[in-house]
Order: structure tokens, then sequence, then C-alpha cells
């Protein structure tokens, strides 16, 4: 068995102010109030918490028993050792990029270039998501990336 590790990752992603809860639209807004203070980093210390990846590899287009000994879904609330963040802002609304790495069990025999090529044709990408209970407007695009296969 293989440790890979993939990161999914987000650029610009406009969170969806429409359908915020009371709760999201108080995080949405703090969040702003920080940006525009030019506290980026305290907005992103403040916000990381709140935030929570899930990676569901029934989004894909693959059957990932081909690469993967036991393809569970994963899901982890975000911390600064799990998910690199960067905040902004876009038209008055909060703009988010996002990397999340993830380990999964690998078959013996799956090489990194393979895989990568696998993840890219079968838009394996729309498996990940990280939010804070919003959706997104739009984003530069996601992307799933193999880091390392190590046996």
């Amino acid at each position: 068995m293989k440790k890979v590790i993939l990161e999914f990752h987000f650029k610009r992603g406009v969170v969806n102010t429409a359908d915020l809860e009371e709760e999201s639209q108080e995080i949405h807004d703090h969040c702003l109030e920080l940006i525009r203070q030019g506290k980026n980093q305290s907005c992103v210390e403040y916000l990381l918490p709140k935030m929570s990846y899930e990676w569901s590899w029934m989004n894909g287009d693959g059957d990932p028993s081909e690469f993967f000994e036991d393809a569970v879904d994963i899901f982890y609330e975000c911390t600064d050792t799990n998910t690199e963040l960067k905040v902004g802002e876009e038209d008055g609304a909060l703009m988010l990029s996002a990397a999340c790495q993830f380990t999964v069990d690998g078959n013996d025999d799956l090489t990194a270039d393979d895989l990568q090529e696998w993840l890219d044709e079968n838009s394996m990408y729309a498996c990940g998501y990280v939010a804070a209970d919003w959706s997104y407007t739009s984003s530069d695009g996601d992307n799933v990336q193999v880091v390392s296969v190590d046996s």
C-alpha cells in the first residue's frame, strides 16, 4: 500500500451572499471589515477554524478503486496545518483562495503520473469543497494535484 497525498485547491472563489444564514452573514461581514482594515492575516486566523473541507469521491467521473485501497469520503475541520487560506474582496463580497491536503491509501502499483492523468481526465476536482456554510458565485478554477506517492 502506498501513502498518497493529494491537494485540492481553488482560486478566487467569491462567496455567494444571496443565500447566507445569519451566522454566516456575520462571519462574512466581519471578514470584510478586517480586510478593509488591511488585516488579512487576522481575517485568515478568524475564518480558518470556521471552515471545513470535504472530499466526496462520487462527485468525480472516475472509479477511485482503480487507484485506491479504500476510497472513503473525507471530511475535516480546517486548520493552519491542513489548509492554506488567502482572503480578499471583490465587489463587496468575500473572496477566498484555498489549498487543502489529505492522505489516502493507494494501490501498490500506482504511479504519480498515472494518478495525476486520471484525476485530470475524470474531473476529480469536483470532489473537493471547502467553505464556512456558504456557496460560491464564481471562482478562477478548482484543481486537484498529486503532492506525493510513497510506499
